[in-house]
């Protein structure tokens, strides 16, 4: 199976191209905390031939945040909600601290979000945007989306998702 690709490595004239260049591509919004678990599920997607954009790996975004450039960073994320087909929304406690996840949902939001509850966090804990889109309750919904495209199997029939399963799954 080919590789996924992340879609900031492109070159600069594709990255510019809002339509994706082929199959789905994966924005995962996540709040800066939970980078370790989006980097993992990001690398985890690409392995599985499903492009990502993970602006932790966007070396625009990257320069942006370290410099303070709050128009280089709007530009990076709008630009990679832009070349995704999806978007995935890692919620932990620690997003209700973040200002940038509740805008890339908002900007994001024609993408249809998945949801990724993590740390306990509940539906009714969710704005209601959020508690109406689709809630990912098992691992193989993590890549299987509504495509088909990528099958999981995970032993003993559905687990819900929570650190313990995810970090189960991306141990090295």
């Amino acid at each position: 199976m080919a590789k996924g690709t992340n879609r900031a490595s492109l070159k600069l004239n594709e990255r510019l191209d809002p339509q994706p260049q082929h199959g789905k591509c994966i924005f995962i919004s996540h709040q800066k905390q939970d980078r370790d678990i989006a980097e993992k599920i990001a690398v985890f997607l690409m392995d599985n031939g499903i492009d990502v954009y993970f602006d932790e790996m966007d070396p625009n975004a990257v320069k942006a945040g370290e410099n303070n450039d709050n128009k280089g960073i709007v530009e990076a994320i709008t630009k990679g909600i832009k070349k995704s087909t999806n978007m995935l929304c890692i919620i932990s406690k620690n997003t209700q601290h973040s200002k940038w996840v509740p805008f890339e949902i908002g900007y994001g939001y024609e993408k249809k979000p998945f949801v990724l509850l993590m740390g306990g966090v509940k539906v009714s804990d969710l704005p209601e945007y959020l508690q109406i889109a689709t809630i990912l309750p098992v691992i193989s919904e993590i890549v299987d989306f509504e495509n088909h495209l990528v099958k999981l199997e995970v032993t003993g029939g559905s687990r819900m998702i929570n650190e313990q399963i995810i970090s189960d799954l991306f141990k090295k």
